[in-house]
């Protein structure tokens, strides 16, 4: 090995020197206390501050599944807290995962998901997290009019005597384009973007499709932006929603509120059954004030009551500008909540999880229009040339106190025994 010459230190006056002493073994101290720190961040890791230069927000890339199954995934994380939000970019933008910190400092799976099974997540099994979009809900028999023409929509929807429908739009299966991410101290957001192109089934209109993701400290947001890109021509109709299923605890326990600020009507079907009928809208409704925050879904955790429901927020939209629903787990003592702008003025309610795959979730959809509404036009968007429109809902999670919380139901019991009375229980399972 060379040997390096090193040059003789310069003597230093003996008060500068005393002085350099004195920095010196300040400077050991110093060095010995950040040895002590680094020690300490090994063993106990602590998340980077907010206002730090690596920033609390971040936006990765992930990825799960082989070849041709793979599935592409953005994940919004908060380094502060640890929570994320997973959306399969190239699955119509649905999302994987949101994972958040409730106000008890518990870290939880808010979504029911494919679990990173690509086989699952590519074949779209109860369309776990999926935008549904140009059309949320059924279109009875898949097919609708406008302006005099018939269209055939693709009915991917068998209810066997019941009938076909089309069911939840095309979206799900495109590759979206990921127009902008950005992260800072506040938040990560990212936004996909689609133009359909008139070659999907019954449905030959230029709408393009924007999706923005948002996790910030508040929770998850998503607005959707849609436009009608031709510069002029005939009105393209739309509405949307999103499949979000919300796990509990329990769903013959969880308890559901819907916004007070409203009142709401049932949505009755045809048979006027959530199972055995086409579940079509007959223009009939009813008044509805069970999901009052204080009743159990109800049933047993093996069989909760069943409801496949839609109900409608019935108030000025000016009156009620947003739109709140909890999903309570008194099991847990935690509460979620799904909100929607004033477009979101119906829900979709699903209890039937257990029976489908032996979870416990359930399935709340916040949506801008009635299932058919391009038949019944209760809801229906018809965009023209160049008009756009722009909703959003989001997510938080809320600690359920001990004067909020609901009683919990006995095993085997129900708060609604009326309502399944009137329809000869034909929805229990």
């Amino acid at each position: 090995m060379a040997q390096v010459s090193v040059p003789d230190k310069p003597r230093l006056p003996p008060r500068q020197g005393a002085m350099a002493l004195g920095l010196l073994a300040w400077a050991v101290a110093v060095a010995a206390a950040a040895t002590a720190a680094s020690a300490a961040l090994i063993t106990a890791p602590v998340p980077a501050r907010r206002g730090s230069q690596e920033g609390a927000f971040a936006v990765v890339d992930d990825e799960f599944g082989t070849g041709e199954g793979l599935v592409r995934l953005k994940v919004l994380t908060n380094r502060v807290t640890g929570e994320r939000l997973e959306v399969a970019w190239n699955l119509g933008g649905r999302t994987e995962s949101l994972q958040l910190r409730s106000p008890t400092g518990r870290m939880r799976e808010v979504l029911l998901s494919s679990r990173r099974n690509a086989t699952d997540a590519r074949k779209n099994v109860g369309w776990k997290g999926s935008m549904l979009i140009p059309y949320a809900n059924r279109i009875k028999n898949g097919t609708y009019k406008l302006n005099g023409e018939t269209f055939h929509l693709q009915r991917n929807e068998d209810r066997g005597v019941y009938g076909k429908n089309g069911l939840h739009g095309y979206l799900y299966s495109k590759e979206m384009k990921i127009v902008h991410t950005s992260a800072d101290d506040h938040s990560a957001q990212i936004t996909l973007a689609h133009s359909f192109d008139g070659q999907d089934p019954g449905y030959p209109f230029p709408l393009d499709v924007n999706l923005t993701y948002k996790l910030d400290n508040g929770g998850f947001t998503l607005t959707t932006r849609s436009r009608n890109r031709a510069p002029r021509g005939r009105p393209l109709p739309f509405y949307s929603s999103w499949h979000s299923y919300f796990m509990v605890t329990d769903i013959s326990r969880a308890v559901l509120e819907f916004d007070k600020c409203p009142w709401w009507n049932h949505i009755l079907v045809s048979n006027n059954s959530n199972f055995y009928g086409d579940l079509i809208p007959t223009g009939l409704a009813e008044q509805f004030k069970l999901f009052d925050g204080r009743n159990p879904i109800g049933g047993t955790t093996k069989a909760p009551t069943y409801f496949d429901d839609e109900f409608k927020a019935i108030s000025p939209s000016e009156a009620c500008t947003r739109l709140e629903t909890r999903i309570k787990d008194p099991v847990a003592g935690e509460s979620t909540v799904l909100w929607g702008d004033r477009q979101h003025r119906w829900m979709q309610v699903y209890t039937g999880t257990v029976k489908d795959c032996g979870v416990q979730a359930i399935a709340v959809e916040a949506m801008n229009g009635e299932a058919d509404s391009w038949n019944n036009e209760e809801g229906i968007r018809l965009l023209q040339a160049g008009e756009v429109w722009e909703g959003s809902l989001g997510v938080y999670l809320e600690q359920l106190s001990p004067l909020r919380r609901p009683d919990l139901a006995a095993p085997g019991g129900t708060a609604f025994g009326s309502m399944a009375t009137a329809r000869g229980n034909d929805g229990l399972v």
